[in-house]
C-alpha cells in the first residue's frame, strides 16, 4: 500500500489545505506517490521528481491545492482532454484583454478574462516581446496558471470559483482533473 510522503517542516501548511480537498484527490496523490517536501527558494510541483516543494515563506492557504492542480494537468495530460480543451478555448475566444507583467527580468503576456479569480490565472510563459515580434496567437495551454488558481478557488472558495466560472467548478466537481466521468 502506498503513502503519503511528507517532510515534517511543511506538515501543518499541508494539514491546512488537506481539511478541504476532496478525498478523491488526496487519493490521488497517494496512488501517485507524490511527494511534498520543504523548498528552500520556491513553491513549484515537479513532474520529474513527482514531488510538491513548499517554500514555508511564502506559505498561503490553497498553496498546496494550486500545485496540485499543476499536477494534475501533468499527470492527467489534461491538455488533451477534449472538454477541457472546449472549455479552455473558450476562454482564449472570449478574453477581455491581452496586457504584460515585468518579472523576474523578462515581461510576460497576461490574459485577462471575467471568468478569473485572480490577475495570476491569466499568465502565461510567452514572452512579451515574442509574442508581438512572432504575431503568435494565443491558445487554451497557454493558459497555464488557469486549472491551478482554479482548483485552488475550487478548494480554499468553491462558491467563489461557482459564480465566476461554473464551467471550470463543475468540470473539476465531476472529477475532470481525475479523468472520470469526462
Amino acid at each position: 500500500m502506498s503513502k503519503l510522503s511528507i517532510d515534517d517542516e511543511v506538515r501543518d501548511i499541508v494539514k491546512r489545505d488537506f481539511k478541504m480537498i476532496l478525498m478523491n484527490h488526496l487519493q490521488f496523490l497517494i496512488d501517485n506517490e507524490i511527494k511534498i517536501v520543504n523548498s528552500l527558494h520556491d513553491t513549484y510541483y515537479s513532474g520529474k521528481n513527482k514531488t510538491i516543494n513548499i517554500d514555508i515563506s511564502q506559505s498561503t492557504e490553497g498553496m498546496v491545492a494550486h500545485e496540485m492542480g499543476h499536477m494534475f494537468v501533468d499527470i492527467n495530460n489534461l491538455y488533451r482532454n477534449n472538454e477541457l480543451e472546449v472549455l479552455m478555448q473558450d476562454v482564449v475566444n472570449n478574453f477581455k484583454n491581452i496586457t504584460s507583467k515585468f518579472i523576474n527580468n523578462d515581461t510576460y503576456i497576461y490574459v485577462e478574462s471575467e471568468k478569473f479569480i485572480r490577475e495570476y490565472q491569466g499568465r502565461t510563459y510567452i514572452l512579451e516581446k515574442d509574442y508581438y515580434s512572432n504575431n503568435m496567437q494565443l491558445t487554451y495551454y497557454n493558459l497555464e496558471e488557469y486549472l491551478s488558481v482554479g482548483f485552488e478557488t475550487f478548494v480554499i472558495n468553491p462558491k467563489l470559483l461557482y459564480t465566476k466560472d461554473r464551467d471550470l467548478y463543475d468540470f473539476i466537481l465531476k472529477g475532470g482533473f481525475l479523468n472520470e466521468n469526462v
